[in-house]
């Protein structure tokens, strides 16, 4: 977000749309922040199954775990919810326990 404040004062624009290109960054910078999802909690409890819960959701989602990309640092991964749809989940590590973390990724590497 300050990288973006940076180049939206350096791009040679008038006082005033600088400003208001700034004010504009901070607003969806925030917003965006304030919207992901804090502390996810992951369960599995059989093969193929994954439970995604957060204060964010409006409760949890239950389902098939559909894998989209793995890598040491981020997983990305589909929840498909036989009563709400399909919902599309990405994490980084540091968002999970070194334990969860680790058979996220067994369950995604198996799926």
């Amino acid at each position: 977000m300050v990288l973006a404040g940076v180049a939206v004062l350096s791009s040679g624009l008038q006082a005033w749309l600088a400003v208001v290109a700034c004010l504009g960054v901070i607003a969806l910078g925030s917003s965006a922040l304030r919207g992901a999802p804090v502390q996810p909690r992951l369960r599995m409890p059989q093969p193929g199954l994954v439970i995604v819960e957060a204060e964010s959701l409006s409760g949890p989602w239950q389902g098939r775990l559909e894998p989209l990309y793995t890598s040491g640092f981020y997983c990305a991964f589909r929840v498909a919810d036989p009563a709400r749809g399909k919902r599309v989940f990405g994490l980084f590590r540091d968002e999970l326990d070194s334990a969860s973390w680790r058979r996220l990724q067994v369950a995604l590497r198996a799926a």
